[in-house]
Order: C-alpha cells, then sequence, then structure tokens
C-alpha cells in the first residue's frame, strides 16, 4: 500500500538496506534532492511523494528508523503550464530498491486534475536506469524534460483533441475494445486487467467513464485504462505502464 509522505518526511528516512541484495545504497536526500534542485527555478511548483515498502527499526534511544524500499516524486508544475483546463504539466522520479536490480526512472507528462491518471505520451517522455551502474543521466534527462515542455505541452495537445475527436458508436465499440484486448494480451507487460477493468467502467451508468448514447471516445477508453493503473500499479511501474498503454493507442489510432 502506497504512504503519502511529505518532502521533509522522506528526506529524513533512513538508508534502506536490502538483505537479500547485499547492496549499500545511499540515503534517500542523496537521490531525491538533486531531481528537487532541478526545479529550484521554477515558482509555484507542488510536490508530492508517496512510497511503499516500509522498514521500521527501533532504535537503542527509542528512536523510530523508517526506511523504504519504493519512493516516487512527483513535481506538478504551476498554472501557466496547463497544456488544457483538464491537466497539468508533471515531471517524476520514482526509484526501487527491493528488487534484483534496484532502478530509477524519470518521467514527464500529464495528470487528469479529477482522478490523478497519469499520461505519457512517447517513449521519449520516459527513462530508466540501474541505480548500480550511476544515476548522472537520471538527473540530466529530468533537466532535459524541464527545458522541453512548452514543445511537450504543444504534442500532447494535439493527441489529446485526435482521442476526444475520434468517436466510437454501437459495434465499433465492442470491434475497438477486441483489438485492444488482442493487444494487451500479446504484451505481458500490459497485461489484460486494465482493459478488463475499462470495460467494466465503460458500462456502468454509475461511472465517470460509462458509454452515453452508445457512443465512446477513443480518450474515454483510454482513460479508463489509466485509472486502473492509477488504482493498482505500484508506484515504481505507474510510469512504465503508462508508457506501454499510451504506445498502445498511438499504434491503435
Amino acid at each position: 500500500m502506497d504512504q503519502v509522505l511529505t518532502i521533509d518526511d522522506v528526506l529524513k528516512s533512513k538508508v534502506y538496506v536490502n538483505e537479500k541484495g547485499g547492496v549499500n545504497f545511499h540515503s534517500p536526500r542523496q537521490y531525491i534532492e538533486p531531481f528537487l534542485e532541478k526545479f529550484k527555478n521554477i515558482n509555484g511548483v507542488r510536490y508530492d511523494v508517496k512510497a511503499s515498502g516500509s522498514v521500521v527499526n527501533k532504535e537503542e534511544d527509542d528512536t523510530v528508523n523508517v526506511a523504504y524500499g519504493r519512493i516516487g516524486v512527483k513535481v506538478t508544475f504551476p498554472d501557466e503550464y496547463r497544456p488544457n483546463k483538464d491537466h497539468s504539466s508533471v515531471v517524476g522520479m520514482v526509484y526501487a530498491l527491493d528488487i534484483a536490480k534496484p532502478v530509477m526512472k524519470v518521467y514527464s507528462g500529464e495528470d487528469a486534475d479529477a482522478c490523478l491518471n497519469l499520461c505519457i505520451f512517447g517513449a521519449q517522455y520516459f527513462h530508466s536506469a540501474e541505480i548500480l551502474a550511476g544515476t548522472a543521466n537520471i538527473y540530466e534527462r529530468a533537466e532535459l524534460y524541464i527545458d522541453g515542455i512548452q514543445k511537450q505541452l504543444s504534442e500532447f495537445q494535439k493527441i489529446y483533441e485526435k482521442l476526444n475527436d475520434r468517436q466510437y458508436k454501437g459495434k465499433e465499440i465492442d470491434e475497438v475494445m477486441g483489438h485492444i484486448l488482442r493487444a494487451s494480451y500479446a504484451n505481458k507487460f500490459i497485461g489484460t486487467n486494465p482493459v478488463l477493468a475499462a470495460l467494466k467502467d465503460l458500462e456502468n451508468p454509475k461511472s465517470v467513464y460509462a458509454i452515453k448514447e452508445d457512443s465512446t471516445s477513443a480518450w474515454n477508453i483510454y482513460s479508463a485504462m489509466t485509472q486502473y493503473i492509477t488504482d493498482k500499479v505500484d508506484i515504481a511501474e505507474k510510469p512504465t505502464k503508462t508508457v506501454m498503454v499510451s504506445n498502445l493507442f498511438h499504434s491503435s489510432f
């Protein structure tokens, strides 16, 4: 279960020790502060932090030592960086230390304000690196994302409009969902769960993604799929799965 933290919480947390890996990691502060430093000249950003895999140890002086196997930091840009009225621009960093090959990822995308679904359209807006091989390129990529945010906003708005304009009616909905289901089944990393969850929401009259008057848009289907990622997928895998779902829609529409 993800825990919501403050920046101070996570910067004060302790070094995570992976007993199976026998690796000496840096403190969260050493991983996170170089990322946060990239935003120092942008006024009005907001920081959101989530963590999972917590380990709590009690020291001899009764103080509590808390460490986290997985940490995600998302930076939301101020309103002047909005691609449209429904989305906010974000750049995020996540890392996972509790796996065989510890990894750090950085991404740039848009968050849907109503449901916090992450949208990353394009593999160029996602970068992953094994921590033991060095993390300098992660911070360099984050800086590139910040510098290129205006171009990204324009690209996102075009895709957003295209998918909203693409409407499906009646049997067309069955056909497109069947296509997406087959493509997701072929991609084992995406799997069929996001598609099945989207189908359930599309057929539920009480859902915000419900089919209305026997019609829905490609964007509504995409949003229903990413809702599953928002609700069910671990913080370290959310950007990866989001990119894969976005690529699926690129190839399908």
